[in-house]
């Protein structure tokens, strides 16, 4: 009967070397098979722990790839250090109110009014009824969400800045805290131009690091450039207006006894005059 040699028998007729290199290979094997098992354990622990503290769990590391058979194991012993782990409370709906930001699908949005509605029927629940503006593109839409929905906080920072000019190029301003000039299109500013003017301060949305949208002051102070003359004995009694144009373009209704050259405050929310500066 003929035997077959072993692997045992096989090892001990290889050369010193290849036996080195094969028993080489097989702990490199079982290393990136236990680092890459810990690597994932570990992911999976700091993720279960920010759910479980309603935290939003952001993780970001390093990838190292080499052409070369170490690759997998250079990544499965990437040290914990290159794993940065975010920890932000979520925004719950029942917490909205004005000027709060938030992120919706990926879309970062600033609060402009919120309004709760009370259900009527039994067992029905609070709604929370918003006007949200999205900073990417200018556009306010209503939502509604149940008051047990969270929302993440968008990575938004605001800055103070002064408006310099407008040309062809877009509208120009200046950062207050670092004086860098920095210019946004028509499309971004949209009907925001018309309650700007040289000289006015007002703060600005950074979304990951880009300016994006405007946060303008309450009211803004422009002067009338055109409207019908006024008449001798016109008042403020009974509640009459007409319409004035401002310096910045913009249309409103002003007081009969208003004329060219005075100087109101408009209320940049509602594109209403306030009164005289």
């Amino acid at each position: 009967m003929t035997r077959f040699p072993g692997k045992s028998s096989l090892n001990r007729t290889r050369p010193p070397l290849q036996r080195k290199k094969a028993r080489q290979r097989r702990r490199s094997r079982c290393d990136e098979k236990i680092g890459l098992d810990r690597l994932i354990r570990g992911l999976d622990d700091r993720q279960h722990v920010a759910d479980r503290l309603g935290w939003r769990c952001d993780i970001r590391f390093r990838l190292l790839l080499l052409d070369c058979g170490w690759s997998r194991r250079d990544l499965a012993r990437l040290p914990y250090g290159t794993i940065n782990v975010g920890n932000m409370a979520l925004i719950g709906a029942n917490e909205l109110k004005k000027k709060v930001l938030i992120e919706i699908d990926g879309q970062p949005y600033n609060v402009l009014d919120v309004f709760f509605a009370t259900p009527t029927a039994r067992g029905a629940s609070t709604m929370v009824r918003t006007r949200l503006k999205n900073l990417l593109n200018g556009s306010v839409q209503e939502k509604s969400f149940r008051t047990s929905e969270k929302f993440p906080e968008p990575d938004v920072e605001m800055a103070a800045v002064s408006f310099l000019y407008s040309d062809a190029d877009g509208f120009h301003f200046m950062d207050q805290s670092t004086y860098e000039q920095f210019t946004l299109t028509a499309e971004s500013v949209g009907d925001d131009r018309f309650y700007l003017k040289e000289g006015v301060n007002l703060e600005i949305f950074k979304y990951n690091g880009n300016a994006v949208s405007l946060q303008l002051p309450q009211y803004v102070e422009l002067a009338i450039v055109s409207t019908e003359p006024g008449v001798r004995g016109d008042t403020a009694a009974g509640g009459a207006t007409k319409v004035a144009r401002l310096e910045t373009g913009l249309e409103v209704r002003v007081p009969l006894f208003m004329k060219e050259g005075e100087v109101v405050r408009v209320n940049t929310q509602t594109a209403e005059v306030a009164g005289r500066a």
